[in-house]
């Protein structure tokens, strides 16, 4: 259940943050843009490089897991014959 969650959410922000970044991307090379506001931008767009490795990271970690439990499953199974 939580696996099928965390799947969509993923997909969600899969789909969002390269229009942000884009955005993001556009508003860094305006020049009304004030000095300031271009450093948050390029907080804002290292933070979603963050969280992207982040989410491969635990998609990754997720994968290990589930085929782990189908391992120790199919284990258990066989001493049950």
């Amino acid at each position: 259940m939580y696996a099928k969650i965390l799947d969509e959410m993923i997909a969600r922000l899969e789909k969002g943050p390269t229009s942000i970044t884009d955005v993001l991307g556009n508003m860094m090379v305006d020049p009304r843009c004030s000095e300031k506001a271009k450093e948050y931008i390029a907080n804002m767009m290292e933070t979603l490089g963050t969280i992207r490795m982040s989410l491969k990271y635990l998609m990754f970690d997720l994968e290990a897991t589930r085929r782990e439990n189908a391992e120790l499953i199919r284990m258990l199974e066989g001493r049950d014959d």
